[in-house]
């Protein structure tokens, strides 16, 4: 009888074992997912930056991929596949110069960036430094929050012959109607999700270069509607951070690009 007792205690303690081995390894894996999914809810979105951009055209399907490197927040380099690169100056947080170079490192053209005593940007040039050639715009804030722009014409030191006015109006942080004098209008809208390049250092400053938005600062452009009747709409694919991983660009049903992005 006590033989029985001790073997039935023995295979009991065997079945208890195989189950306790088996409830810590259900546990362990528990445990482990949800260290995975704490790890992925814990990404700052004040920390995305872009890594690598790859754009799809659909006519002809040509690629172009740019990379892009920092010091911190601030950009540093955008070197695109063909081999042409910019390099990026700053002067405090403040983007003062972009050079631009082809791929024989050659500087083509130089953009410099003129800030008021409130940093806001009043003056852009871009020179073409092979051409002898320059195009410089100015801006004025007004109270309507409104941005009064005047565009001039010249050499690549000196640009002094009117070419045309404009007005931005801004909306929101973002560039929501633009005109110029001969008449043309562009209107946009955009989405509430993070926008690629909204965390480097100076960017949101130069949003109203040349007169048109850049496709969006904190935010993504979803329309751009042009008075002429051209209206290119935009549509995205977010990762679970808000930014978009790709961008397809249609004009009407037709659509012209595909841009990927990998962030750091």
């Amino acid at each position: 009888m006590k033989s029985k007792i001790q073997e039935f205690q023995k295979n009991n303690f065997k079945i208890m074992s195989k189950k306790i081995i088996c409830l810590i390894g259900f546990v362990a894996m528990l445990v482990t997912s949800c260290s995975s999914s704490d790890d992925n809810s814990t990404i700052n979105e004040n920390d995305v930056l872009v890594k690598r951009s790859i754009r799809t055209y659909a006519n002809g399907g040509s690629v172009t991929t740019v990379d892009h490197t920092y010091n911190g927040r601030k950009a540093v380099k955008s070197i695109d596949s063909n081999g042409n690169y910019e390099l990026y100056t700053y002067t405090g947080d403040l983007i003062t110069q972009v050079r631009n170079y082809n791929s024989s490192d050659v500087l083509v053209d130089t953009e410099t960036f003129t800030y008021n005593s409130d940093t806001k940007l009043v003056s852009y040039v871009r020179a073409n430094v092979a051409a002898n050639t320059g195009v410089k715009q100015t801006y004025v804030y007004n109270l309507d929050d409104t941005v009064t722009t005047a565009t001039f014409s010249g050499d690549a030191t000196s640009q002094v012959t009117l070419t045309g006015t404009g007005t931005i109006a801004i909306s929101g942080g973002e560039v929501v109607m633009q005109t110029s004098s001969g008449g043309a209008m562009h209107t946009y809208t955009y989405d509430t999700k993070n926008n690629p390049f909204k965390n480097i250092t100076g960017f949101d400053k130069i949003m109203v270069i040349g007169g048109v938005a850049t496709g969006g600062v904190q935010h993504n452009i979803l329309t751009d509607n042009d008075s002429s009747g051209y209206v290119y709409n935009f549509a995205y694919i977010y990762n679970t951070a808000n930014y978009p991983m790709t961008v397809t660009r249609s004009e009407g049903t037709d659509l012209i690009f595909t841009t990927e992005y990998i962030y750091y």
